[in-house]
């Protein structure tokens, strides 16, 4: 099991000018490294890739386990010119755009668990993390946006805590995977929703992958796991989580975490 990390693939096969690769063995995050050249002024489009992370970061500062030789791992620098208010579009936004390019190469259905987790066959096989830095105006200054893939099963599997939950785009069958071409193909699609992010072409595609519709599940209002029950009614149009409390409220939810609920 190996993935081919040949930088000349990606410049192959992605068909989006102005990205600038920085490739390396191990970072402790991407996210991290992204950021940091950012505040100093990293351009739009530069984007870190490492073949491992020794801190990946997950939301709600949960740790993103990257070993070595399995994984895609990235961080783009974004620059928009957009208000505020549409920086929220581009996490649903880069999940269509995993969800489709994993499709592609692997040729699998993807589903979304919102707002920023990929899914294959009832395991998580991707992960979204994106954040910003605001100008004194409120504008945005810059974004990070890191998209973390379990394109192979980690030798010896996934640590015990994971293995119910996690899950890997391809099997322990496949010889080589071509993680370049796999980071193309989801630049590729995140920039063909991109430049036009306020118009949410992505709805459409969110909504159809979306694992939780009609689904019973805990409602997570902090990390100390105070939950409610609730009926997940869909995605609305500002990508919030329309759901039907157990006393019969309906809310829709913008942040937090769900999980589905076990009987």
């Amino acid at each position: 099991m190996a993935i081919m990390p040949v930088e000349s693939v990606f410049y192959h096969e992605c068909c989006v000018p102005g990205i600038t690769l920085r490739c390396f063995a191990s970072l402790p995050s991407t996210n991290v490294a992204a950021a940091e050249a950012a505040q100093v002024g990293a351009p739009a489009g530069t984007l870190f890739i490492a073949d491992s992370q020794s801190a990946g970061r997950g939301r709600l500062g949960r740790t993103f386990v990257s070993p070595a030789g399995t994984g895609l791992y990235m961080s783009l620098i974004l620059r928009p010119s957009f208000p505020a208010s549409d920086v929220q579009y581009v996490t649903p936004c880069a999940a269509v755009a995993a969800a489709e390019a994993l499709e592609g190469v692997s040729g699998k259905s993807a589903g979304i668990k919102w707002v920023n987790d990929i899914y294959m066959a009832e395991r998580k096989v991707c992960g979204i993390l994106t954040q910003a830095s605001f100008a004194d105006d409120g504008r945005p200054d810059w974004i990070v946006l890191g998209i973390g893939v379990n394109l192979l099963p980690p030798m010896g599997g996934f640590p015990a805590e994971l293995r119910d939950k996690a899950g890997a785009v391809f099997g322990t069958d496949e010889t080589s995977v071509d993680r370049m071409t796999v980071a193309a193909n989801i630049i590729n699609r995140f920039y063909a929703y991109y430049p036009c992010l306020s118009q949410k072409q992505f709805l459409d595609g969110y909504r159809r992958r979306s694992v939780l519709d009609g689904k019973c599940v805990l409602v997570g209002t902090d990390r100390e796991g105070y939950h409610e029950s609730a009926t997940v009614q869909g995605i609305t149009d500002e990508f919030g989580l329309s759901v039907r409390m157990e006393d019969g409220t309906e809310t829709v939810l913008t942040a937090g975490e769900v999980s589905v609920k076990t009987q």
